[in-house]
C-alpha cells in the first residue's frame, strides 16, 4: 500500500514540479539547441531532483514511525546532489572538445582538468563519501565494487542521452529490474513514478535531461542496481558496465540502435512525428 501511494506521490510531485519550474528554466543561459535547431531547456534534471528529494523525505519518515533502519536514504542524497552538481557544471561551463575517458585523461595529462576530468574524478569521489558509512557491514569489496558500478551507471546513461527519451526508457528498465530484485525500497516506486513523467515530457522535446539528468539519474540507478545484488552478481554487473563504457569509446550507439530494427523501434517508440521524419532522412 506504501508503496503505491510512494509511486503516485512520485507522479504527483512531478508534475508539480515541471509547472512550477518550467519558466524559471526556460531562459537564454539554460537553453541548448537540439537536433532540429529547437531551442529547449537543458536543466531537465531539476524536474527530477526536486520530487526525488521530496520522496526520500516521505520515506525517511515512513522508515522513522514504523521505527525502519534501512540503507540508502542518506547515501542517494548524497549521490544525487553530488552528480547533479558535477552535471551542473558541465552543462554550464563544459568544454566538448575533450570526449570520452581518454579525451579527458589525456587533457589530465596535459596539465588541464576538463569538466569530464572532474566527473571522472569528483563521481567516484561522491560515490566513496555516500557509501563508506555502510562499509563495516558490506565490507571493502562490496564498497569498491559499488562505487565503480554507480560511476560506470551514471556515465553510461550520460552516453545514451543522445536521443528524446532514450536513456530514461533505459533508465526505467533498469528500475523496474530493481524493484523486482527487492521491493521493500518504497522510493524505488518513487524513482518508478518520476520517470514515468519525465519520459513523457523528455519524449515530447519539452526538455533535455542535459548532463545534470543523465549523471544524476544514472548513478541513482547504478546505486539502486548494486543495492539489490549479491556480490558475484555485483562483480558481472562491473565486467557488464565496463563493456559497454569501453565498447563507446570506438563505436556510436546511436549507430548501434539505428542499425537493429528492433532497437530502433524501441528507441523511437513515442518520439514525436517530426523526430521520426528527422531520422528516417538521416538514415536515409
Amino acid at each position: 500500500m506504501f508503496n503505491t501511494l510512494i509511486f503516485t506521490l512520485g507522479i504527483v510531485f512531478t508534475v508539480v514540479t515541471f509547472f512550477f519550474v518550467r519558466e524559471s528554466i526556460n531562459v537564454e543561459a539554460c537553453l541548448r539547441t537540439n537536433y532540429r535547431d529547437r531551442k529547449i531547456t537543458a536543466l531537465g534534471g531539476l524536474y527530477f531532483l526536486i520530487p526525488f528529494l521530496i520522496v526520500l523525505g516521505a520515506v525517511q519518515i515512513e522508515n522513522n514511525v514504523n521505527y525502519k533502519v534501512q540503507f540508502v536514504t542518506p547515501a542517494l542524497v548524497i549521490v544525487a546532489l553530488g552528480f547533479a552538481f558535477l552535471g551542473l557544471i558541465d552543462d554550464l561551463i563544459g568544454d566538448k572538445t575533450s570526449q570520452g575517458f581518454k579525451g579527458h585523461i589525456k587533457a589530465l595529462l596535459k596539465g588541464k582538468l576538463t569538466t569530464g576530468g572532474l566527473k571522472l574524478i569528483g563521481g567516484p569521489a561522491i560515490c566513496l563519501i555516500a557509501l563508506m558509512p555502510y562499509v563495516e557491514r558490506t565490507g571493502y569489496e562490496v564498497l569498491i565494487l559499488g562505487v565503480i558500478s554507480i560511476s560506470l551507471t551514471a556515465n553510461l546513461v550520460n552516453l545514451l542521452d543522445l536521443a528524446p527519451g532514450r536513456s530514461l526508457k533505459v533508465s526505467s528498465i533498469a528500475m523496474l529490474v530493481a524493484v523486482i530484485l527487492e521491493t521493500q525500497y518504497s522510493w524505488q516506486f518513487g524513482i518508478l513514478g518520476i520517470f514515468l513523467v519525465l519520459l513523457f515530457v523528455d519524449l515530447k522535446e519539452m526538455m533535455m535531461l542535459g548532463d545534470i539528468g543523465s549523471n544524476m539519474i544514472g548513478a541513482i540507478v547504478g546505486l539502486s542496481i548494486a543495492n539489490n545484488l549479491t556480490l558475484n552478481q555485483l562483480y558481472a554487473f562491473v565486467i557488464i558496465l565496463f563493456a559497454l563504457n569501453l565498447l563507446s569509446e570506438f563505436v556510436s550507439f546511436s549507430k548501434i540502435i539505428n542499425s537493429f530494427l528492433p532497437l530502433r523501434f524501441l528507441d523511437t517508440l513515442g518520439q514525436t512525428k517530426e523526430r521520426k521524419d528527422w531520422l528516417k532522412k538521416k538514415l536515409a
